[in-house]
């Protein structure tokens, strides 16, 4: 009776070992032609997926996709603690004779209002590269009282500590970048100088869409580094 038990318990084993003797002698005799073919359609297989990824022919897959998954997704956080202060087309309309360059003192009452708001870090999307104080030196027009202390009201809220400027990483036109840094006369307010200063660049995908987001563009030790978003919430954490 044990004998009987025995093979009986090894009986199926002995079937799936006869099975894969002869899938294996089955392989040992395909034609060496089938396997050429084989090997050489699995190394078209690879080709085509490589030419097609550097060529960009299967971007417009991955950004369909891409897009598909965002939208279905939906928002994942509702803003409460950020506000943003636009200058719409009414006060544009109102200052129209008015040129940019001498909108500092503007600027300057709306940073007081929000600070006074409770604002705890206030971000500055304009990149100031001229200032009313230098415009007029440049025309030479630096007899004027106006040409030392038209800017000092924005000054003076730039030295308050909770204002963050915007600059930004440009191609000089020869391959190589160059940063546009808001003007001396602001950049040096800023208790921290460069360092309160965030980059506006974004990243944007071949069909001029922007789908990624860098928290920093440098890893030299560039100073600005952090971009624009980024510098704002460190500083709202107050890790920074």
């Amino acid at each position: 009776m044990g004998r009987h038990v025995s093979q009986s318990r090894w009986r199926p084993l002995l079937k799936e070992r006869v099975k894969i003797a002869k899938y294996t002698r089955s392989l040992a005799g395909m034609p060496i032609r089938q396997a050429v073919i084989g090997l050489l359609l699995l190394i078209f297989s690879f080709a085509v997926a490589e030419v097609s990824t550097r060529l960009g022919w299967l971007n417009a897959f991955e950004y369909t996709y891409y897009d598909l998954w965002h939208n279905l997704s939906g928002r994942r956080v509702e803003p409460k603690h950020v506000a943003i202060v636009a200058v719409d087309n009414q006060t544009l309309l109102e200052h129209e004779n008015e040129p940019l360059v001498f909108w500092g003192p503007h600027f300057a009452r709306a940073i007081e209002s929000i600070r006074r708001a409770g604002a705890r870090i206030i971000g500055v999307d304009y990149l100031f590269g001229v200032s009313a104080e230098s415009w007029l030196k440049k025309l030479e027009l630096s007899r004027t009282d106006k040409s030392r202390t038209y800017d000092i009201p924005m000054r003076v809220q730039l030295a308050s500590g909770q204002v963050v400027l915007i600059a930004s990483v440009a191609d000089n036109g020869q391959g190589k970048w160059q940063l546009m840094l808001p003007i001396n006369d602001y950049l040096f307010s800023l208790p921290g100088g460069p360092v309160d200063v965030g980059l506006g660049n974004f990243y944007t995908d071949k069909d001029g869409v922007v789908r990624r987001f860098f928290p920093t563009l440098f890893d030299d030790g560039t100073v600005p580094n952090l971009t624009f978003a980024t510098l704002l919430a460190v500083r709202a954490a107050g890790l920074k």
